[in-house]
């Protein structure tokens, strides 16, 4: 278990109430289901069986943004995935998504899928080496 100094979990509040309040002027078509220190969770309001969740988190002593996106029936596709990024992490703040290990892959819910976002500057190299191709 990862204690939290006053100053990290002073930034996680703080950090998850920005997001709150982006979400709710910028995307009303999602509703608030639940409220919590450390991140909220929404039903989206057009797309049936569409829900969202989001937490502020340190892991490796870095402050990250986890969002993940559920479908009552089905994996949600890549336009959900795109909709939960810019969306919930924001159009110009990058993301991956963690393929792990078998042996540390977790599965609370069968159809859901997660993203994360390092908030103190993104650690992974430019893949395009600037050229904007792979």
């Amino acid at each position: 278990m990862n204690t939290l100094t006053e100053d990290r979990r002073r930034r996680i509040i703080r950090e998850v109430e920005l997001i709150r309040q982006r979400i709710a002027s910028e995307y009303k078509h999602w509703t608030l289901i639940e409220k919590r220190q450390d991140g909220i969770s929404y039903r989206h309001s057009i797309a049936q069986g569409l829900t969202a969740i989001f937490s502020v988190e340190y892991h490796g002593g870095m402050c990250w943004l986890h969002a993940s996106i559920a479908r009552i029936d089905k994996i949600p596709d890549y336009k959900d995935l795109c909709k939960l990024k810019k969306e919930f992490i924001g159009k110009d703040s990058k993301a991956i998504m963690v393929l792990p290990k078998e042996s540390e892959h977790v599965n609370i819910h069968p159809y859901v899928l997660h993203l994360f976002s390092c908030l103190d500057g993104y650690i992974l190299p430019d893949f395009t080496e600037g050229s904007g191709s792979i």
